[in-house]
């Protein structure tokens, strides 16, 4: 009779379970650790890629490209991934928007560094348009403190003098007559401190009593006018005498 050990004996054995994972192989790895191979990922760019042979993807890298230029190619920056943002958002065919949204993707040092890539400009152009729009408010309201918003409109549309002060006529801060009174003239500051120096051999002390004596002035001329009017209809030689009945025998 054979020696079975216990434990050993096959008629106590317990039946696999088909269902049951497969036993360990070797190393103790098992089967499914490495699962087949997918689909090879889709290029993200792929679709900005198709048409014309100036693509989508070629206007986006020739912005993203002279953006980080601008700025002396600085480390860091990202350029795979603000072209492919400049894509998702449609600004590849804006240049002006595209340097907007590219310039708010910096770093706040390099935004301090560099305030003319916001507008795609270099330096050197940046400074002079800068000092030419300051000097062009300067000279309509007597401040060089151009605000932040009113600049970066001005720079990205390339604003006139004219199209300036269209502006300043219609925004709420400018246009209150009692502060800056000859803007609603078509007049600048530059014209009205001439005005009062010639009167008065004298600067105005701030833009203040300027615009009040602008006030003053435009209300005198105001009531000298209607008072010419109201005498042009009197006839020349005094008003007409009507004779009476007494007179007319």
């Amino acid at each position: 009779m054979p020696n079975v050990q216990p434990g050993n004996d096959p008629s106590q054995s317990v039946p696999m379970d088909p269902a049951a994972p497969s036993p360990p192989l070797g190393n103790d790895t098992p089967k499914n650790a490495y699962p087949p191979p997918g689909p090879a990922p889709q290029d993200e760019f792929a679709p900005y890629e198709r048409g014309s042979s100036n693509t989508a993807r070629d206007q986006a890298l020739a912005i993203t490209e002279q953006f980080l230029q601008i700025m002396g190619w600085p480390s860091g920056v990202d350029e795979r991934a603000l072209e492919l943002g400049l894509l998702q958002q449609g600004l590849e065919l804006s240049s002006e928007r595209a340097y907007n949204w590219l310039f708010t993707q910096l770093s706040d040092v390099l935004q301090k560094a560099n305030p003319n890539a916001e507008f795609g400009m270099t330096q050197d152009t940046y400074i002079t348009t800068l000092n030419a729009f300051k000097d062009s408010f300067e000279t309509l309201t007597g401040s060089s403190d151009i605000p932040a918003d009113v600049l970066r409109m001005a720079i990205d549309q390339q604003w006139t003098q004219s199209e300036l002060t269209t502006f300043l006529q219609n925004d709420k801060r400018y246009s209150d007559p009692t502060l800056l009174p000859w803007l609603q003239q078509g007049m600048t500051f530059k014209d009205v401190k001439n005005q009062f120096f010639s009167t008065y051999g004298k600067n105005p002390t701030d833009p203040g009593q300027l615009a009040s004596w602008f006030n003053f002035k435009q209300g005198a001329q105001q009531v000298g006018s209607q008072q010419v009017a109201s005498t042009s209809h009197v006839p020349l030689g005094g008003p007409v005498k009507t004779p009476s009945q007494s007179e007319v025998r």
